[in-house]
């Protein structure tokens, strides 16, 4: 079925790019294939289809037959994943097969969707997200999340796009909500940035632990911009010869609203870097446990 409907696709995309000479896309309905098997726990796996063609609306470019779609349907710029209860990541990296762009055409809409297209911008070098029914969402509700990612990503879209142009320029990260029985759902990372092996793992507070999500970006040799809330990072040199690793300066930004220039507002050492060990991103509203001292 993907031969027959990828030739059909690529007729009209053909005769449409004869006339309007414009980047082409066709999403798809993903199945539930075992490489993007899902991640959302709060979702029943019958939604999805099955992984089995008949289970679902089989025919459209699913991981498994990229190679036909894109070999029958050349006039395509992209083909791309509807991204709801299949493993974020693992479908990001599945479409950016033989290195094709990605851009996320429908996701979930709600603040796990929101999380994670931090990794699609930071990891996979996506171009676009595009959460399915925010025009229905309430003004505070889109606000409260969409608000709050997009509006930090335009802020720095100029350092993400000269990242994404760098193999290895950044790294995108996020962390969910600790389970109802206090388990950890979301591992922590460890990332290669040239010289520095780089550990990013959820923001150590005293009380309850919060989500997070945000970026690690490369700028040099040994300077990095951490962009975010709710994760902690720290850094050990690959270099067989290092005896010590440490943070020299840790400053607070902000990004300059007329130049884009990032400014300085705080220089962070001793409590906030734990003496130099680890940068510490802060949720919006750290959980103390009651300790008396903020740290962050």
């Amino acid at each position: 079925m993907a031969y027959h409907f990828s030739q059909y696709v690529e007729t009209v995309a053909a005769a449409g790019k004869a006339v309007y000479p414009l980047p082409l896309f066709t999403n798809a309905w993903q199945n539930y294939a075992e490489e993007t098997q899902g991640s959302s726990e709060d979702s029943p796996a019958m939604v999805a289809g099955g992984g089995q063609p008949g289970d679902y609306p089989s025919g459209g470019g699913v991981s498994k037959v990229l190679d036909i779609w894109k070999l029958f349907a050349p006039s395509l710029e992209l083909i791309v994943p509807d991204i709801y209860l299949n493993d974020y990541e693992a479908s990001c990296q599945a479409y950016r097969h033989r290195g094709q762009g990605l851009l996320i055409p429908e996701q979930r809409r709600d603040g796990y969707g929101a999380k994670r297209i931090w990794a699609a911008f930071g990891s996979h070098q996506c171009v676009g997200t595009a959460p399915f029914g925010i025009d229905t969402l309430r003004t505070e509700e889109l606000e409260k999340v969409w608000g709050k990612h997009y509006g930090l990503l335009a802020k720095i879209s100029e350092y993400v796009l000269a990242a994404q142009r760098r193999k290895h320029g950044c790294k995108g990260i996020f962390f969910d909500e600790l389970r109802k029985d206090g388990s950890d759902p979301s591992p922590t990372r460890e990332v290669e940035f040239g010289e520095w092996n780089v550990r990013v793992e959820r923001a150590h507070v005293f009380g309850k632990p919060s989500a997070g999500f945000g970026m690690v970006i490369h700028l040099s040799d040994n300077m990095f911009l951490l962009v975010g809330w709710g994760f902690q990072v720290s850094f050990t040199s690959k270099s067989g010869q290092t005896r010590f690793n440490g943070i020299l300066r840790f400053e607070e930004k902000e990004v300059d609203a007329v130049t884009g220039e990032l400014r300085t507002l705080r220089l962070l050492n001793d409590d906030e870097t734990r003496s130099g060990k680890v940068a510490v991103m802060p949720s919006e509203n750290p959980n103390y446990g009651g300790f008396p001292i903020a740290i962050t």
